[in-house]
């Protein structure tokens, strides 16, 4: 991208940190981030909390599903209070809140009280189903800054047929009418692959969000989840040079990369992660191997224990789930190959981290 697109994309981004306004936030994030803009004092950008995995929809390409285990018991509200105040130490600016649907869960309202809304920014990553007008005015009012949805294709029935309902398309521009009059910010993110990333409907798609004022996030597909054997949607070498084009083109549009704290690259395991309903961390979304569990080990831990693989070490202008290949070919398709709930523990994927732990074993 060029200095003078980053900049507007920049701007776009500071834009949505202002609404709906609170003094204290804006204040305490724009110290903290430049504070890590200067390598004065690194911290972690979002955490993603996965609230349930029970959902209204049933899309093609969930990732989330696979890890669903009905047997075991998901964390409390005083669970999410201690995570809460054990992320101080990771300097955490926000919280994503997702699932499943975390519109479905009963005490969300309560969940968003615990994450500290004068001093967090919060998102919600909804289908919209739910979103009516009188739960957006709740949600603003409990603190909620933004709004994450997803919108597939420009044609309803592509969207539709994606996301495994005839009312999704319908109910995802009724939600954004919803959040906006509510006062808070909305992002509308696409599932981008091989086979969609230059189509004029893509262009179009962008185009439509943008000129309601959204910024529109391109997430790249994954082989994970229900996905996990389907390499025909990876995105390829020259795929990446098309994107930085589109983002160029269109500075209102960004990857899950722009927004970093800390430096821009994927942010897996360096300033993001993401905690299962259960309780088991993984570095995004995507990756389905757990570092450690909420219940039984300090966040601070695991975080340094996911930060000994270098996949999560170092920041990749590249998403590391999506575009680097040997990862995918040695870690993402060996997650599959284990008899194991998912997410799987790290020491059966990661050699060293075995290693590491059959020699305090054998102290």
């Amino acid at each position: 991208m060029s200095k003078i697109s980053s900049i507007k994309q920049k701007y776009h981004f500071f834009l949505y940190n202002l609404s709906p306004f609170r003094f204290s936030l804006i204040v305490t994030h724009s110290i903290k981030r430049i504070l890590s803009l200067f390598g004065i004092k690194k911290g972690f950008r979002i955490i993603d909390l996965a609230i349930t995995y029970g959902c209204n929809l049933n899309c093609q390409h969930c990732s989330a599903m696979v890890m669903s285990q009905t047997d075991r018991k998901i964390l409390t509200l005083d669970d999410y209070r201690e995570i809460v105040s054990q992320a101080k130490e990771l300097d955490v600016l926000s919280w994503n809140i997702t699932g499943g649907e975390p519109l479905l869960v009963p005490w969300l309202d309560d969940l968003i009280t615990i994450l500290e809304p004068s001093m967090h920014y919060i998102s919600i990553q909804t289908n919209c189903m739910l979103l009516t007008k009188d739960r957006a005015k709740q949600l603003k009012q409990l603190g909620v800054n933004c709004i994450t949805t997803s919108l597939d294709s420009i044609d309803s029935e592509e969207h539709n047929a994606f996301r495994g309902n005839p009312e999704s398309y319908l109910r995802v521009f009724e939600g954004i009418k919803n959040a906006k009059s509510a006062g808070m910010q909305v992002l509308v993110a696409g599932t981008i692959t091989h086979q969609n990333l230059r189509s004029e409907k893509l262009r179009k798609l962008i185009t439509s969000v943008n000129e309601l004022g959204i910024i529109f996030l391109y997430n790249l597909a994954v082989p994970s989840g229900n996905w996990k054997e389907n390499s025909e949607i990876l995105l390829r070498t020259d795929d990446r040079k098309y994107l930085l084009e589109l983002m160029e083109k269109y500075p209102m549009t960004a990857t899950d990369h722009e927004a970093g704290r800390n430096a821009i690259g994927c942010p897996a395991g360096k300033e993001k992660m993401y905690i299962t309903p259960y309780g088991d961390v993984i570095p995004c979304p995507f990756i389905h191997i757990s570092f450690g569990n909420v219940k039984n080990t300090a966040l601070m831990d695991i975080v340094k224990k996911m930060q000994k693989i270098p996949y999560f070490a170092q920041y990749q202008k590249i998403c590391t789930a999506a575009e680097d290949t040997d990862f995918i070919e040695n870690v993402l398709k060996r997650i599959y190959n284990e008899n194991e709930a998912f997410p799987v523990p790290a020491e059966i994927i990661f050699k060293e981290l075995s290693n590491s732990h059959e020699s305090r074993n054998n102290l």
